[in-house]
């Protein structure tokens, strides 16, 4: 691929995993492009739920936890990306396309 060749960085948004994307990607790399899904900090395979959550539930024990996501901040979801971003185009060219998908909705 030619170093201008557009890279799809695809965000996955809460509730699910990168392997949201998997049909997406084959499309993308049979297309001749690369694709990479990305997700956010606390989401997807990173996920932690709070205490009380599993099964059996614990109501008021998970009432009383924290959420996992309480250190995160936008910065945190800001970064993840921009950092996947600079490493595949160290000079800063701007040769990828970002796409997002959460709750059924897709921003550009």
């Amino acid at each position: 691929m030619a170093e201008n060749d557009a890279t799809f960085v695809l965000v996955t948004g809460s509730g699910a995993t990168s392997f949201l994307w998997n049909p997406v990607v084959r499309e993308i790399v049979l297309g001749g492009h690369r694709a990479l899904p990305v997700e956010l900090p606390g989401h997807g395979f990173d996920t932690v739920f709070p205490a009380g959550y599993g099964t059996p539930q614990d109501l008021e024990l998970f009432a009383g936890s924290p959420s996992p996501l309480a250190g995160l901040t936008l910065d945190d979801y800001h970064h993840r990306p921009r950092g996947i971003l600079s490493r595949i185009h160290p000079s800063g060219t701007s040769a990828a396309q970002r796409w997002g998908k959460s709750a059924g909705h897709k921003s550009r």
